[in-house]
């Protein structure tokens, strides 16, 4: 039976296993998936010009959203759309330019009419709030930054930002109800789990992986694998960007800066040197920290 380092918890192997008294099903409940998407990408032809992202992921997951856009749908737009529909997070903003298949995504704490002011001015084509989401947690930010991954094949660069994306196919709004929905259950999953490994019992316990926990396991050692192969491919790329660029700051895609190289320079306490120049002043101000990693045994 391997032992996981450092987490005082065993891989199960079907033998020997121990719950401290406490069923199994009971102790993984919070690692239950709450209703994860599992999405595919299709490409969607359009007239839209051909130096703009065509393809139109569809990335739907299997269960039904919760954050449903509080709008009244209609071919141009939404009649109407609470601006008082902001999370705690505050709210994703969908907003479309004009009759074309461009819509611009965001996020506030507030209502999107400010950005519209300052983007309406120049602008011949009639900017409208077609949705606006609730976002859980404290860091919209992170939301926004999700809903973008999630359909950046259909993100076009614009002058003045990125936050521009193309759906051919129509209103988007269903879309990135889901991709919202998605995010908000995470949120609500890494509650859980912190509230989870809050129940610290002192001592050593364990408990047997079933087969759901098994899959999820399964499923963490693809991503895993998959992360190191991203994480050399995309090394290599950037070395490719480095040789081309030499010495530009710059990459511009459309006038769009796209990739920025400069040189920065940061003041940094040296820790070590400190430590052996002053060794009892260090252990002075040493600090107890108790944490708990989780690691994976090695196949």
């Amino acid at each position: 039976m391997a032992q996981l380092a450092d987490t005082g918890t065993f891989a199960a192997d079907g033998t020997g296993c121990c719950h401290d008294g406490e069923p199994p099903a009971k102790r993984v409940a919070s690692d239950q998936p709450t209703d994860q998407p599992t999405g595919q990408s299709t490409n969607q032809p359009t007239d839209q010009p051909t130096d703009q992202p065509t393809g139109q992921p569809t990335d739907q997951p299997t269960d039904q959203p919760t954050d449903q856009p509080t709008g009244s749908a209609s071919s141009t737009g939404v009649d109407s759309v609470d601006s008082s529909d902001t999370g705690a997070g505050g709210a994703l903003y969908v907003i479309r330019n004009g009759d074309t298949a461009l819509y611009k995504i965001g996020f506030t704490r507030g209502t999107a009419a400010v950005r519209i002011k300052g983007m309406q001015t120049g602008n011949p084509a009639t900017l409208t709030e077609v949705a606006r989401f609730a976002i859980a947690g404290s860091t919209p930010a992170r939301c926004e930054r999700f809903v973008h991954a999630r359909f950046h094949s259909n993100r076009v660069l614009r002058e003045g930002g990125t936050e521009w994306f193309e759906f051919a196919a129509g209103l988007p709004v269903s879309l990135i109800s889901r991709a919202v929905a998605e995010y908000n259950a995470d949120v609500k999953l890494a509650v859980d789990a912190d509230a989870a490994a809050a129940d610290v019992q002192d001592g050593f316990s364990a408990v047997c992986a079933d087969d759901h926990i098994k899959n999820l396991l399964d499923q963490y050692a693809e991503l895993a694998a998959n992360d190191v192969l991203a994480s050399v491919q995309m090394d290599r790329i950037k070395q490719k960007l480095r040789i081309y660029m030499r010495s530009a700051s710059v990459i511009l895609v459309g006038g769009v800066p796209v990739v920025r190289w400069k040189e920065q320079t940061a003041n940094r306490f040296a820790l070590d040197e400190f430590k052996a120049a002053h060794p009892d002043l260090y252990a002075k101000f040493l600090r107890p920290s108790t944490t708990r990693p989780m690691t994976f045994a090695r196949n």
